[in-house]
């Protein structure tokens, strides 16, 4: 599927490329981003704001998010901070918008209070997209993406306890550009 949309995206660009009659330096990519977020991860709902930099080949950002467990008995509001880089592999402008996609990898860390203390980090790989309007200050971002995932807390009847999953991420959102 991944397959599939890299060929349709790889396509549509080349074919916009060739049918436009605008010199590239009348289009822009952002220097920054500030955004606003929703995401859904394997046991938790975060929304938060990020800020993006993007550089000449690669992005960086941070996010604070908050967060609560999506389990009936466990709601709880907590802070997640984050850390992310995407490569916009694929960028195209054009007169109608412009867009970007390229993989990403992120970072994680929650901590919450549930009688314990319970510490929680993920790293996923995965994939970014941005899309708007070509010198638009509003962009739609997509993060998707799939990691291993860890628990730490202390409990009462067994120490120190570890546990490990799978976990994925899922984020929607808008962001405001930087010029």
């Amino acid at each position: 599927m991944i397959r599939l949309l890299l060929l349709f995206f790889l396509i549509v660009t080349k074919l916009g490329v060739f049918a436009q009659d605008v010199s590239p330096s009348e289009f822009y990519f952002p220097r920054s981003l500030i955004s606003v977020s929703a995401s859904l991860q394997r046991m938790d709902l975060f929304t938060g704001v990020a800020y993006q930099k993007n550089l000449k080949k690669i992005d960086i950002g941070g996010s604070i998010a908050v967060g609560s467990r999506s389990t009936f008995g466990a709601q709880q509001v907590f802070p997640q901070l984050g850390f992310y880089m995407t490569i916009p592999y694929l960028k195209h402008c054009n007169r109608k918008g412009a867009i970007a996609l390229g993989p990403m990898l992120s970072f994680h860390a929650s901590f919450f209070d549930m009688g314990d203390n319970i510490s929680q980090y993920d790293i996923t790989a995965g994939y970014s997209l941005y899309y708007g309007k070509n010198k638009g200050r509003l962009q739609f971002i997509h993060q998707a993406g799939i990691g291993p995932f860890a628990e730490f807390f202390r409990s009462e009847s067994f120490g120190f306890v570890k546990s490990y999953h799978w976990n994925y991420h899922f984020k929607l959102g808008l962001a405001y550009a930087i010029y």
